[in-house]
């Protein structure tokens, strides 16, 4: 059963994960932040918890801060209806589908009945708390850009051709993140299944490609008709017709999902597992290995996601996108981590490309595997890495056609950290590129002007001033937050100079 939890600053999220034996989660926040958070700083929402199948949209209790100042809006209960969003793709819809992790924080209905102004004022906060910490909540990702309609051409350009993967370059801050928010928000509208990894040295590195795997399943969205459906309703969708498909059925793990799909009273364990959790009552199925060398297990595994959307569901493909890319840098890690970490991106883009090197492993079966002495196992093709298990090495690609394509996104120093590793190199080197330029005035303007809009709505603030050539323009995000924070000083501290309060903020 998903769990949603209230925080006081980020409002209501989705619990994704679990560490430290419970005393921290990792939650997905309405307003596009997901971050670990002390148990402690969470609660649980008002309403009693409600069976899956009638789970609805949690609630989101906004909230607004400035030095140690907090506005908590009152926040109405979650409606008992499914939220349906606009468009439609070609993949058949699912009936009964489970709205797993969903948290659209639009939604503002239940017993209590708010005004149409105290609804949109909720929403407007939600919003202004998103851009407080320099991100945008995804439903209004459209909303709060400015200047990007050249990059968003040249990617449907990129989408629409045979390149499996595509670069974007640019610095800290320059609105990379942005960027690949709004890729996802128009490949969904474009029938394409979308998820996400943002790669992080200690949850989502590189070297752990089981934890790659289950950023994928747990962000997993794809449209079907009205609806925007997850990773359970494709498997549900995978297994309701599974007598049709027998290509499906000669995948190792998914065709082990489907052929044991009601065997037990209940397929929840089955379901913990498919998502790369344990399996701990059915110990016949084969687990999903946590050890650095399985990065065959994860490609394997996404190019038959990519295959299953594109084929089965009638979409396009799966498109993955991979943020912070320059986190595999050699800093954050041992010697024995970075290789693995640059096996397992080199292995995601041969994948995405469909190598022949892959695809003659794949045909040649164990043969194709060779064990170097005192090294390990590798293909004798790709060059890349394998299990010594047998029984785990499975090829990198599952199908000559994948229907997947993934987009990084990487600062251009990191790649001063690839001199030692050739075919890291120029594997990344190669890939069509984007470089992401900092937005220009008249487009700083253009947002500048989106945010005390939406701020003025959410405090029926109007400022008496606009300050906007005080504030830093060097960096998209730095840009948004200042926006937010000099709001809210000429809020808190009306008839005072916003130059002497920044003066004054910076000397404190």
């Amino acid at each position: 059963m998903t769990e949603t939890v209230n925080h006081e600053v980020y409002g209501t999220g989705v619990v994704q994960a679990r560490r430290y034996q419970g005393l921290e989660l990792l939650v997905h926040f309405s307003c596009g932040i997901r971050r670990w958070i002390p148990r402690s700083e969470l609660r649980a929402p008002r309403d009693r918890e409600i069976p899956r199948d009638q789970e609805s949209p949690p609630v989101v209790e906004p909230a607004s801060s400035l030095a140690g100042v907090r506005e908590s809006a009152l926040a109405a209960e979650p409606a008992s209806l499914p939220v349906v969003h606009p468009g439609a793709s070609g993949a058949p819809a699912i009936p009964g589908a489970v709205f797993e992790g969903r948290i659209p924080s639009q939604v503002y209905a239940g017993r209590r009945s708010l005004s149409p102004r105290t609804e949109a004022r909720h929403e407007a906060r939600v919003i202004i708390e998103a851009l407080r910490q320099g991100g945008v909540p995804r439903e209004k990702i459209e909303r709060f850009t400015a200047g990007r309609d050249g990059e968003l051409e040249k990617i449907r350009e990129w989408l629409g051709s045979e390149d499996g993967c595509l670069r974007i370059d640019g610095d800290y801050g320059v609105g990379k993140s942005h960027l690949l928010e709004l890729i996802a928000s128009h490949a969904l509208h474009d029938g394409w299944a979308v998820a996400r990894i943002e790669i992080d040295p200690n949850e989502t590195p590189f070297h752990k490609p089981k934890r790659l795997y289950q950023s994928v399943v747990q962000s997993l969205e794809y449209r079907s008709g009205d609806q925007i459906l997850t990773f359970t309703d494709l498997m549900t969708f995978v297994v309701r017709t599974a007598r049709d498909m027998s290509p499906v059925e000669a995948h190792l793990y998914f065709g082990m999902f489907i052929g044991h799909w009601g065997a037990e009273p209940d397929n929840e364990d089955l379901w913990d597992w498919i998502k790369g959790g344990s399996i701990s009552k059915r110990s016949y199925l084969l687990r999903l290995p946590d050890f650095q060398l399985a990065a065959n297990i994860c490609c394997n595994l996404l190019s038959g996601l990519g295959w299953i959307a594109k084929n089965i569901l009638g979409l396009r493909g799966l498109l993955i996108l991979i943020d912070e890319a320059e986190s595999i840098d050699k800093s954050f890690y041992t010697n024995y981590q970075h290789r693995m970490a640059l096996n397992t991106l080199k292995g995601l883009i041969f994948t995405a490309n469909s190598e022949k090197s892959l695809i003659k492993e794949a045909a040649a079966g164990e043969r194709a595997i060779e064990h170097v002495k005192g090294r390990g196992y590798f293909g004798r093709y790709s060059g890349l890495r394998y299990p010594g298990y047998r029984m785990y090495q499975l090829p990198y690609i599952w199908k000559k056609e994948t229907g997947m394509k993934i987009v990084f996104a990487f600062v251009p120093e990191f790649f001063e950290s690839l001199a030692h590793d050739r075919a890291a190199y120029l594997a990344i080197s190669r890939m069509p590129s984007l470089n992401i330029e900092p937005l220009s005035h008249t487009e700083h303007a253009h947002l500048f002007r989106q945010i005390v809009d939406i701020y003025r709505e959410a405090y029926y603030f109007e400022p008496q001033r606009i300050a906007f050539e005080l504030l830093p323009k060097e960096k998209t995000r730095v840009f948004v937050k200042a926006v937010v924070e000099a709001l809210d000083l000429m809020r808190f501290h009306p008839g005072q100079d916003l130059q002497d309060l920044i003066i004054h903020d910076l000397e404190e």
